[in-house]
């Protein structure tokens, strides 16, 4: 494990996927059941305000509390006699690796935009939605601290968004197939990290080291 520079916008990037998918969540389920009369204003407004809040954190904060965010740990943030100290456990450079978090935290950060265009989905549909972006969340997380065994989660999980991209209708067929593109596209990226990054003698099937 080497010491690297910080990475605070990357960090910050995967702050906000995380945080909009708990967010867009929490809302989904005030819109769904009604508990809250939630307008497209004050969505804008929630959205616009913890971007700020996330912008000032790294911008200011980071380096002064006495916490880590999921995002900055998945950026290679540890402790280190009480300070941050940003390290990469692999041998080479993670731009790829960057990416391709990249790519998979758009999906569970995107989970319910078709409620926000006027699709009317149900209580149940919510839960099982917000318990997909979770589960799915928490592979993520493990991949970027290296742990791309899994990646074998993140694999079985699109197979039901694909086949719901196959059965809705509400979407010319060019967005739907765009759309399956993407999340093979997602899965080959997927594949070449875990292809690149597992001849490293620090990962595959490693245990972190807790730092």
């Amino acid at each position: 494990m080497s010491q690297t520079k910080s990475k605070p916008i990357i960090s910050g990037f995967f702050n906000y996927f995380i945080l909009t998918t708990i967010v867009s969540s929490c809302i989904a389920f005030s819109l769904t059941s009604g508990i809250f009369d939630i307008q497209r204003i004050h969505i804008a407004v929630i959205f616009g305000a913890y971007i700020v809040l996330i912008i000032f954190y790294h911008s200011f904060f980071a380096q002064r509390v006495k916490f880590i965010t999921p995002g900055e740990k998945m950026a290679g943030c540890i402790w280190d006699d009480g300070i941050k100290v940003w390290t990469n456990k692999f041998k080479k450079n993670r731009f790829l690796l960057f990416v391709t978090i990249f790519m998979l935290l758009y999906y569970p950060s995107n989970i319910h935009d078709d409620i926000a265009s006027g699709r009317v989905v149900t209580l149940i549909s919510i839960f099982v939605r917000c318990l997909w972006a979770f589960i799915f969340l928490f592979f993520v997380y493990k991949i970027a601290l290296g742990k791309f065994v899994w990646s074998i989660g993140c694999y079985i999980f699109f197979i039901p968004t694909i086949v719901s991209l196959l059965k809705y209708r509400g979407e010319p067929p060019i967005i739907i197939e765009v759309s399956i593109g993407m999340i093979v596209l997602t899965c080959l990226f997927l594949l070449a990290s875990t292809v690149f990054y597992s001849s490293d003698n620090f990962v595959f099937l490693e245990k972190y080291n807790g730092k």
